[in-house]
């Protein structure tokens, strides 16, 4: 690449790079894909149960009513008829509501028992805020080997390469736990986002959640890629604590004993700071307390009395001499100052 085509090419870097301030936010269009076929998986599971309950149900009511009910005497079958008959309604019910998750799903989704459902995610970045300035970055770049007529491949297309290694997203969602007990995680070496569905059920705001996190942590990687930055996704490098990650582990950060040692010293979570203290999930957990916030906030916590700032307030920051509410705040203002700064100013634009 000869200069005056890396200025060109660093120009327009720098342009699509002035809309990651702030908030990074995942592709809505594959937010909505993944969590309608998600949601619809685990509604398709329930009516697979329910119906099962439902079989069990009809046929001791069959036997009930013929008298081949162990265990029941003539003056009882009425009162168990009519517990049968509730639980029957009951159950219905239930079925009637999964059945509109799944049905509201695009694609048809089989009722069956399943332990592991896997779809292919494909890349759809309509509507997404940072796709056109990204696209008007790769214009600028076709335009100048249209004018130079230069090879094509003279000057790096980092968008276009972004786009061909990300066509598709693996998913897999797990019932049970996932290593370490985690919701989901994102795993960039196979382009694989696990969901770890609990055997007693998720509701079904938090798998909303845990989908948002993951493919924000597919944004932060696609954006690394299309911007050539290793910083992209992550706050700004005054403020990182690059000491600190979540998957420590005593090879690569001997100074792992320290680090629990100071967090225990705070009153912290140890697993919990690590991971709120991580550069890469900066943004991703403070996503996921604004919704935690906005889902709360009508609720009436101790010292509040309703109160809007005060509801923050003890959110972020604490009161009457308590920690903030918030773990994901209390873990940056123990430990970084500055993070919490930010944190909080990202917070108070989130929630007005």
């Amino acid at each position: 690449m000869n200069g005056e085509a890396t200025e060109i090419a660093a120009d327009c870097l720098r342009m699509a790079k002035q809309v990651l301030g702030g908030m990074i936010e995942p592709p809505p269009a594959m937010v909505e894909e993944l969590t309608n076929w998600a949601l619809a998986k685990v509604a398709a599971r329930r009516v697979y149960l329910i119906d099962n309950e439902l079989n069990d149900l009809r046929r001791n009511r069959e036997r009930l009513e013929a008298g081949t009910f162990k265990n029941v005497s003539p003056e009882e079958i009425p009162e168990f008829l009519e517990r049968f008959d509730n639980e029957i309604e009951f159950n219905e019910g239930l079925r009637k509501e999964q059945m509109k998750v799944v049905q509201a799903s695009p694609r048809k989704v089989q009722i069956a028992d399943w332990k592991v459902a896997k779809k292919k995610l494909k890349l759809n970045l309509e509507g997404w805020k940072y796709n056109l300035r990204l696209m008007e970055s790769e214009l600028e770049f076709r335009k100048h080997r249209e004018e130079t007529g230069q090879d094509p491949n003279s000057i790096a297309s980092y968008f276009e390469h972004a786009k061909k290694q990300y066509q598709t997203i693996q998913v897999v969602m797990k019932r049970g736990k996932l290593r370490g007990g985690a919701g989901g995680f994102w795993k960039p070496g196979s382009n694989t986002i696990w969901i770890a569905v609990p055997e007693g059920g998720l509701r079904k705001s938090n798998l909303k959640m845990v989908i948002k996190h993951e493919l924000t942590h597919f944004a932060q990687w696609f954006l690394r890629k299309a911007l050539s930055s290793p910083s992209a996704g992550k706050p700004s490098k005054k403020i990182q604590t690059p000491d600190i990650r979540h998957d420590m582990g005593k090879k690569n950060f001997p100074r792992l004993k320290e680090v629990i040692q100071r967090l225990k010293g705070h009153g912290l979570d140890v697993s919990t700071a690590l991971h709120n203290l991580d550069d890469i999930e900066f943004y991703t957990d403070l996503a996921d307390e604004i919704d935690k916030y906005q889902r709360e906030r009508s609720l009436d916590f101790p010292g509040t009395d309703g109160d809007k700032s005060l509801l923050i307030k003890d959110f972020v920051q604490g009161i009457d001499g308590n920690p903030p509410r918030s773990r994901f705040f209390r873990s940056l203002l123990k430990q970084s100052r500055p993070k919490w700064q930010k944190a909080v100013k990202e917070f108070y634009k989130a929630v007005g």
